[in-house]
C-alpha cells in the first residue's frame, strides 16, 4: 500500500463523505493536494491550530506558516507511505484535519485537529468513524493504532467511543532541545513520570462488527431481544415466581385496577402491549371480541384503530350488556368506531349477526373473552376462527386459569381441566390454521393468555 500514489489513484480529487447514525451527508473528507501546499489560508490554519492544540502532541515547539508549510511538502506530500486529509464541513469549508501512515503490517493514525466552528452534535466521532471505515476499505490491515498524551482525556475518550481500546502505556520522558522545542519520548524504565503514551488500537473485525450494528441496527436490536426472550423462557425460577404472583395478586382482582381512556379494561397491563402490538403489526379493519363487561378492551381496540386510521370497527359480544356500562360505552369518543350486539356468542343467531357485520372486511382479529368454560370457549372456537386471516391473530384470553391450582375457582364454573386452554388445545389438533405465538408470552411472562396468542398462518 502507498498512500500518495495508491489513495489517490483510489479517490483522485474526490470528497469522501461523512455520514451520521441516519446517514445524512455532514461534512467531507478530501486529500491534501500539491496546490494546497501553496494555499496560504490553510497554512495559517494549520499553524494556529497546531499551537492552538499543542499540549495534545508528543512534540511541542511554536508553528510558523514556514514551517508548516515546510512540514506539508516535505513530511506529507513527499512521503509516500503518510496521507494527510482536510475535514470539511458540509459548506466545505475547512475545519480540521486528519492523517494516517502505512506500516505495513498496521496503520498508524495520527494528526487528528478538528477546530473550526461546527453546530453537529458528535461530529468529530463521526468524521473519526468515517475515516477508520476508509481506512479498512483500502488496506488488508488487521488493526490502526494510534498513540495519545494520557493527559488528551477529551481525545481518549472519542476515540474509545469510535471503538479503539487501550492496548498499552508507556511512561513518557519530557526532553528539551537547544532550539526550546520540547519532547515527549517514551521511556518504560523512567521512573514516576508525568504523562504516559496511551497506545490505542482499533482492530477490523470488531470494528465492522460494530458498522454493521450501526447500519442494521433495528435488525440487531431485535435479534438481541429475541435471545433475551428466548433466555428468559427457559429460567424456571423466573417462571415459577412469575405464576406465583399471578396468583397472588388474583385474591385482590388486581386486573380491575387498570382503565383504559377512563373505562375499566380487566386485563394485565402486559396483555394489553401484546394487543397493541398486534394490532399496529396486523392492522386489522375490524376486531371482534366476545366479552364487554366494562367496556374498556372495546375503548382500547378503537382507539388503536383510531390511530391506524382508515374505517376500522370493533364488534363486541355479550350475553348480558348492563345498561350502565351501555350508558358510558355509547357516550364515549371512541363509540363511533364500536358496534355492540346482547347475546351468547355461541348462539346460532348471533354468530350469523357477526359474519354479517364482517362481510367484505379484508384483516380480521378475533379476541375470545367471555365464559371461561372448556365447552364454551371450543365452540367459541368453532364459530369464529373461520373469520380470522391470514397474518392476523385469534387471541384466546385467561387461559392461566389451567395453570391456577386445583380449586382456585371455587365459585366459577370452570376450572383446572376445565377452561380456554384445555378447549384451545383440543381445538388445535383438528385445525391446522393456527399455531400459538409462544415469543409473545414468553416476552410477557405476566399474562392471563399463555398459549392463547393463536397467529393464522392459512387461509
Amino acid at each position: 500500500m502507498n498512500f500518495q500514489s495508491d489513495v489517490r489513484g483510489l479517490v483522485g480529487t474526490k470528497k469522501i463523505e461523512v455520514t451520521d447514525d441516519s446517514n445524512n451527508v455532514i461534512g467531507y473528507l478530501q486529500i491534501l493536494s500539491d496546490s494546497d501546499s501553496e494555499d496560504m489560508e490553510l497554512i495559517e490554519k494549520f499553524s494556529n491550530w497546531r499551537n492552538k492544540y499543542m499540549s495534545c502532541f508528543f512534540t511541542s515547539f511554536i508553528s510558523t506558516n514556514e514551517r508548516t508549510k515546510k512540514w506539508i511538502m516535505d513530511h506529507v506530500l513527499k512521503d509516500e507511505n503518510k496521507v494527510l486529509l482536510k475535514i470539511l464541513n458540509k459548506k466545505s469549508e475547512l475545519v480540521g484535519h486528519i492523517g494516517a501512515i502505512d506500516r505495513k503490517d498496521y496503520i498508524e493514525y495520527d494528526n487528528l485537529i478538528r477546530a473550526g466552528e461546527i453546530n453537529i452534535p458528535n461530529f468529530t466521532y463521526f468524521v473519526t468513524t468515517t475515516f477508520m471505515r476508509w481506512l479498512f476499505s483500502i488496506s488488508d490491515v488487521d488493526f490502526i493504532l494510534g498513540k495519545c498524551i494520557s493527559s488528551n482525556l477529551k481525545g481518549i475518550t472519542l476515540h474509545k467511543r469510535t471503538g479503539f481500546k487501550i492496548y498499552n502505556e508507556v511512561p513518557l520522558r519530557k526532553i528539551i532541545e537547544p532550539n526550546g522545542d520540547i519532547k515527549w519520548v517514551e521511556d518504560i524504565n523512567y521512573p514516576n513520570p508525568e504523562f504516559y503514551s496511551v497506545e490505542i488500537r482499533l482492530y477490523r473485525k470488531e470494528f465492522m462488527e460494530q458498522v454493521n450494528i450501526k447500519n442494521n441496527y433495528a435488525e440487531y436490536f431485535a435479534e438481541k431481544c429475541k435471545k433475551n426472550i428466548d433466555n428468559m423462557a427457559s429460567d424456571e425460577a423466573i417462571l415459577k415466581k412469575t405464576n406465583d404472583w399471578i396468583c397472588l395478586t388474583s385474591k385482590y382482582k388486581y386486573t380491575y385496577n387498570f382503565k383504559w381512556l377512563g373505562r375499566t379494561i380487566i386485563q394485565f397491563p402486559q396483555d394489553m402491549i401484546a394487543m397493541q402490538e398486534i394490532i399496529w403489526e396486523a392492522k386489522p379493519d375490524l376486531i371482534i371480541e366476545t366479552g364487554i363487561a366494562h367496556g374498556g378492551s372495546l375503548i382500547f381496540y378503537a382507539s388503536m384503530l383510531e390511530l391506524l386510521g382508515g374505517d376500522g370497527q370493533v364488534l363486541g359480544i355479550d350475553i348480558d350488556i348492563r345498561k350502565h356500562n351501555r350508558v358510558e360505552i355509547e357516550k364515549h369518543p371512541m363509540f363511533k368506531r364500536i358496534t355492540m350486539i346482547q347475546g351468547s356468542s355461541i348462539d346460532n343467531g348471533i354468530a350469523q349477526q357477526v359474519y354479517d357485520f364482517a362481510r367484505d372486511r379484508k384483516q380480521v382479529l378475533v379476541v375470545l373473552d367471555s365464559n371461561h368454560t372448556h365447552k364454551h370457549v371450543l365452540r367459541e372456537l368453532q364459530l369464529y376462527s373461520p373469520l380470522v386471516t391470514k397474518g392476523s391473530y385469534l387471541v384466546v384470553f385467561d387461559t392461566v386459569i389451567e395453570d391456577m391450582p386445583e380449586d382456585f375457582f371455587p365459585d366459577r364454573p370452570w376450572g383446572k381441566g376445565d377452561n380456554p386452554k384445555t378447549a384451545l388445545w383440543e381445538f388445535l389438533k383438528t385445525n391446522n390454521r393456527f399455531e400459538i405465538d409462544k415469543e409473545i408470552e414468553n416476552k410477557l411472562l405476566i399474562t392471563v393468555a399463555p398459549d392463547g396468542y393463536l397467529k393464522c398462518i392459512k387461509d
